[in-house]
């Protein structure tokens, strides 16, 4: 991929270029959602095929994720997003990368400063991907590769067993 080159300047623009959605200005009150709530819900309410993203960023972090964890098993990998929902709101995940009952959340910023991640031990550490990241492929194709590793290395998340986002759907497999 050629170098791209944020036009960014402000952390909701960068959200929108990277995942092509912008987040609204949060100024109601928000459920006391769970972590668990909040992931099944933003599952359940995508606003792209989560195996095939609608940005050139997104495609391109999608698909160099996507060949580092294929495995025999085609088990599908889904990019869903989170931004302006409440797992947005609540635990600073803008997106996260689903594989296998694994999840590997993604804050996206445009300074350290940004960096809003709650502190809770039922989520794993969020991946922070910054303007710099994007913009070298170096870097980009590094953050990709901690994706990948992770959705292979991690362990399972119990709640997540069996569930698949597909087109804004959560699909229960039989057990």
């Amino acid at each position: 991929m050629a170098s791209v080159q944020i036009r960014a300047v402000t952390g909701r623009d960068f959200e929108e270029e990277v995942f092509g959605i912008r987040g609204k200005k949060h100024t109601g009150h928000w459920s006391l959602a769970t972590f668990e709530e909040a992931l099944l819900y933003t599952i359940s309410h995508q606003p792209w095929n989560p195996s095939s993203p609608q940005t050139v960023i997104a495609c391109r972090l999608y698909d160099l994720v996507d060949v580092k964890i294929r495995s025999a098993n085609n088990n599908p990998l889904s990019l869903c997003v989170s931004i302006g929902q409440t797992l947005d709101y609540l635990y600073g995940i803008d997106a996260f990368f689903l594989h296998n009952s694994r999840f590997v959340p993604i804050d996206v910023t445009l300074w350290d400063g940004d960096i809003k991640k709650k502190h809770n031990p039922d989520i794993p550490d969020i991946v922070i991907i910054k303007k710099e990241d994007i913009e070298n492929e170096k870097l980009f194709e590094e953050k990709a590769f901690k994706i990948a590793e992770r959705l292979k290395t991690d362990p399972p998340i119990t709640f997540l067993m069996g569930v698949r986002c597909r087109y804004g759907q959560i699909k229960l497999k039989s057990r």
